[in-house]
């Protein structure tokens, strides 16, 4: 069972994805991370998932790098 406040996977993984899609302006969007324009937050997330798969990574290894520490303290 995961404690509160303890970071999912996942969750953070949609946390990024939102953080990074941007509404620029009626029916267009943006990708900060690579300055793209795009017609709906969907193509944004899609684009962010095809393109910038290191960035999610990151945010996954950040994920486990807490849990570690939260289970390292629980022993």
């Amino acid at each position: 069972a995961m404690k509160l406040g303890a970071k999912n996977e996942q969750d953070e993984v949609e946390k990024f994805i939102n953080a990074n899609c941007q509404e620029v302006g009626k029916d267009k969007w943006s990708c900060p991370l690579s300055g793209k324009k795009f017609k709906g937050p969907e193509f944004v997330r899609k684009h962010i998932l095809n393109k910038h798969q290191d960035k999610i990574d990151e945010a996954k290894k950040e994920v486990k790098f807490i849990l570690l520490l939260e289970n390292r303290k629980t022993k």
